[in-house]
């Protein structure tokens, strides 16, 4: 089965990538997230940048808008 405990930084990325890969955010949020955002093991964001916080806040509004766990629900009704 495999491990189930990720670091909070894995989490970080995880939820980015999917977010990018699924286009509930753009290629130039991701892209900021990438570029300015560094997460620890724990769940501290160690960027000091707005850019990064910003950049997350609005991909957590996308998450809330949309269900994450069944994002192709619709397009298959």
């Amino acid at each position: 089965m495999g491990n189930h405990e990720t670091s909070h930084a894995d989490d970080y990325w995880g939820m980015i990538d999917y977010a990018w890969s699924c286009a509930v955010i753009s290629d130039e949020t991701h892209k900021l997230l990438r570029t300015n955002c560094e997460f620890n093991s724990s769940e501290d964001i160690l960027s000091e940048d707005d850019v990064c916080q910003k950049r997350l806040d609005e991909m957590f509004k996308q998450y809330n808008e949309i269900d994450i766990y069944s994002l192709y629900y619709l397009l298959s009704q």
